[in-house]
């Protein structure tokens, strides 16, 4: 007869747990990576709208991680010819 203890019972959550850990570091690092990647194109980009569209995602990848501040200041550059912008709102 098996004793019927915490251990037994915890057990089956184990590897569960480790699954989730495992999942939680690399989606945060797929992140990070994405933030990177579009940090680095920016200065390179030259239109427009490409820029602010690059803006708006940065500010939303930003937003993932819960870096307001920093997703607030990169939404807050993205502007289109002929838009308003946040600053004059």
């Amino acid at each position: 007869m098996k004793p019927h203890g915490i251990k037994t019972r915890m057990r089956p959550i184990r590897p569960l747990f480790f699954l989730m850990m495992y999942l939680i570091v690399h989606l945060t690092a797929g992140q990070n990576a994405a933030i990177d990647s579009l940090r680095r194109s920016l200065p390179g980009i030259k239109d427009d709208s490409i820029k602010a569209d690059m803006l708006v995602n940065l500010g939303w990848e930003l937003l993932l991680t819960g870096q307001y501040d920093s997703a607030i200041h990169y939404a807050g550059q993205a502007t289109v010819p002929g838009w308003p912008s946040a600053s004059r709102a």
